[in-house]
Order: structure tokens, then C-alpha cells, then sequence
């Protein structure tokens, strides 16, 4: 008699993430935003991070759902530890592989999984630890990693080849990994790109006017707002310190993001500047009020980052829902995701005056600005994080047949 064969699926989706989610910078918001979206499509999704003693200058929230604005849908793992926030070396990672790997012999080896289990992480370390207690698992998890570069050799590549998926964050980043891996499956790669809550954003919309009068911002100015990673020596935003020395004091610059002592280094050198604005790390949720008080929005990324060559910045999903115009470095990724004078305005790179040229031809033209503003906010309904979790998750079940 003929034994049939049980049909495999998907379990339990667990996404390792690089380190801690306390503080919610915007790799740490997308992840999250991320798994909110997959919440909604897979029977349950663990998001696994390490618990971190926080620099005293670190706004601080317990609850993950209220940090993030999401609906508690998904199950946070957080990891006890010791590990400083400032702790940057090999035995602070050395410890934090180990609270994974402790937890993942819990939850694969000590535990018996009905379903195929579903690691999702972007992190070499963890592939090691799970590809090791693969071995024992009776249910064997699907390795899903993501990757936003290249591996940097061939300890990585070896790594990453053994994962049962790999998830480029760009489409260039698929072409240029699968011409850089030697015998690697295409059927294993996907390429997608970030993405974006446009149903939570269209929620909590509210019109310009109404942004800067919530927001306390002046309804006269002309502004220029960037939100965003902000620590002093960063040179994108010395160029927008650069930007507002000038301009004219029709137009104010407002920058949005980081710890309030790098912040207020920026602020003691800009001290005699009217013409810009530090705003520390605001919530999430709050973020998106900036955007909509903006008259156009600022994303100039500076040379010098590899990571450059495959970016999927999900600061630019936001911008783009914000309806609002968007001024971008000319980086050849970038256009995957909008076009030149269409639904974003892209300006020559690491050159402030071109940034200044651009920003005064936006101020004089209105048209311009409502024509890239419409277009992107029609073109990011082709990056929402329901599309990506989708994407994914078809992948992932077309990796069990």
C-alpha cells in the first residue's frame, strides 16, 4: 500500500533582527512595519530581539506596540541581556549570539513544530547558529535571509549559498549577487524593494496647514524637512547646514531624527543659523506629521557608503506617501524606485549647490512640485508592505515544493 506523503507548510515565522528594537530608527521601523504586514497573511509571527541597556540619552518605551504604532498582532521575543548600547565589539556580538542561539535550541530542538518553521534574518552569524541546529531539528526550518550588499567574502558567501532563500532588497542588488556567487539557483533569490503603510498613513493624514500648526511650525516659511539618521560628523546633514547658509530667510530647513546629544552638538554650531531647525528623535508616528508639514522633502545620501549602490531607503516610501515633492541623491538604484522629474527630483550627488539650484527651481515652480508630488504618491501604492510580506511569503512557499 502506497504511503502518501504529508504536504508541507509553513509554521511559524520568526525574523531574528540584527540587534535591539528599542530605539526605533528606521531599519528598526521597517523591520517592524514589515512583520506588522506578514502578521496579516501567516498564522503567527515572532519578532526575536535582544533587550539593551539603553544610553541615558535614548528616549525610552517599553511597549514595542505603542514605540511603533502597530496593532498587537505580532509576538515580540525580547532577550534579556547586559549589553550596553555603547557596547560595540566582538564580545558584546559574541553574546548576543549566543542569546540567540540559546532560544533557537529552546524553540527547534526542546519543542516539536507541526509546521515548517520560517527564520527570517539578515545576519551571517545566524545562519551559522541555525544551519548548525538544523541538524537536530526533527521539523527542519526554511532559512530565509536578506541581504542589502554583497558578500564581502567567502565565508559569506559559503553562508549565505546554504540558506534555503535569499531576499535582495533591490533588483540590482538580484543581478549583481547571482553574477557574484558562483553556482548559486536563481529559483533561490528574490528581488523586491522596501515598502510603506499606506493604509495607516491615509488614516492619520491630515493636510500641510493643519502638519505645521500641530507641529508649532511657521505657516509663512518655505520648508525644506529631512527626517532621518542624524549623529554629528554625518555629511548629509552638514550639507543641509551647508543648504541653509544659502538660502533666504523666506525658507527654513528642519531636521528630524537623532539622539539629543548629537543633536545639540549640531545645534552649537548653528547657534547664529535662523535659517535651520534641529528637531530630536521623535515617535514614529509622529514623524509622518513632519512630512506632511513639509513643502519639499530632502534625501541627499553622501559617497562613501557601499550600501549606496543597493539602496531600498524605507525613509523614501514614506516621503513618497507623504504627498509631498522629494529631492534625491542621483544614485542609478534610486531609479527603481522613482524617476527623474516625474515623482522625484534627483540632483548630482555630494554637490550643495546643485542642491541649492534644485531646491529654488522646486520653490519657483509650483506645477513641478504638484506633478511629483501626485506621481509618487500614485507610484508607493507599488510598495506597501502587505505587496512585499505577499511577495515573500509566495517565495517561501514555492521553496517547500
Amino acid at each position: 500500500m502506497e504511503v502518501k506523503e504529508e504536504k508541507k507548510q509553513l509554521g511559524t515565522w520568526y525574523y531574528y533582527t540584527p540587534r535591539d528594537l528599542q530605539v526605533a530608527r528606521v531599519d528598526r521601523q521597517c523591520i517592524v512595519r514589515f512583520c506588522d504586514a506578514l502578521s496579516r497573511i501567516v498564522r503567527k509571527v515572532k519578532i526575536v530581539t535582544v533587550n539593551i541597556k539603553l544610553n541615558e540619552y535614548e528616549n525610552k518605551k517599553d511597549d514595542l506596540y505603542l514605540l511603533y504604532g502597530i496593532e498587537r498582532r505580532v509576538e515580540f521575543v525580547s532577550l534579556k541581556s547586559k549589553i550596553h548600547q555603547d557596547e560595540e565589539n566582538v564580545i558584546a556580538r559574541i553574546k548576543q549570539v549566543l542569546l540567540f542561539l540559546l532560544f533557537s535550541f529552546k524553540e527547534f530542538i526542546l519543542k516539536r513544530q507541526r509546521n515548517t518553521p520560517v527564520v527570517y534574518f539578515k545576519n551571517y552569524s545566524y545562519i551559522f547558529v541555525m544551519l548548525f541546529l538544523r541538524i537536530f531539528m526533527k521539523t527542519k526550518a526554511l532559512l530565509l535571509f536578506e541581504i542589502h550588499r554583497l558578500p564581502k567574502n567567502i565565508f559569506q558567501r559559503y553562508l549565505v549559498k546554504k540558506a534555503d532563500g535569499i531576499i535582495a532588497n533591490s533588483y540590482r542588488l538580484v543581478h549583481n549577487f547571482i553574477n557574484s556567487v558562483p553556482n548559486i539557483s536563481i529559483k533561490k533569490v528574490v528581488g523586491t524593494h522596501q515598502g510603506v503603510d499606506i493604509d495607516y498613513i491615509n488614516r492619520i493624514r491630515i493636510s500641510k496647514h493643519e502638519a505645521r500648526k500641530k507641529l508649532n511650525l511657521p505657516e509663512e516659511k518655505f520648508l525644506l524637512i529631512y527626517t532621518g539618521k542624524v549623529y554629528y560628523g554625518y555629511k548629509e546633514i552638514e550639507y543641509y547646514i551647508k543648504l541653509s547658509e544659502f538660502i533666504d530667510s523666506s525658507m527654513k530647513i528642519i531636521i528630524v531624527g537623532g539622539r539629543r546629544d548629537q543633536v545639540d552638538k549640531f545645534r552649537a554650531i548653528t547657534s547664529s543659523n535662523k535659517n535651520i531647525e534641529f528637531v530630536s528623535f521623535v515617535s514614529p508616528s509622529e514623524v509622518f506629521y513632519y512630512q506632511f508639514a513639509a513643502d519639499v522633502l530632502l534625501l541627499y545620501y553622501p559617497e562613501g557608503f557601499d550600501i549606496n549602490e543597493y539602496r531600498s531607503p524605507g525613509k523614501l516610501f514614506e516621503y513618497m506617501a507623504s504627498g509631498n515633492p522629494i529631492i534625491i541623491a542621483d544614485y542609478p538604484v534610486l531609479h527603481e524606485i522613482v524617476e527623474h522629474n516625474e515623482s522625484a527630483y534627483f540632483v548630482k550627488k555630494d554637490d550643495p549647490v546643485a542642491l541649492l539650484q534644485s531646491v529654488l527651481k522646486l520653490k519657483e515652480n509650483k506645477s513641478l512640485r504638484e506633478t511629483l508630488a501626485v506621481n509618487a504618491l500614485k507610484r508607493v501604492e507599488m510598495f506597501t508592505w502587505e505587496k512585499r510580506a505577499k511577495q515573500i511569503v509566495n517565495f517561501a512557499e514555492s521553496l517547500l515544493i
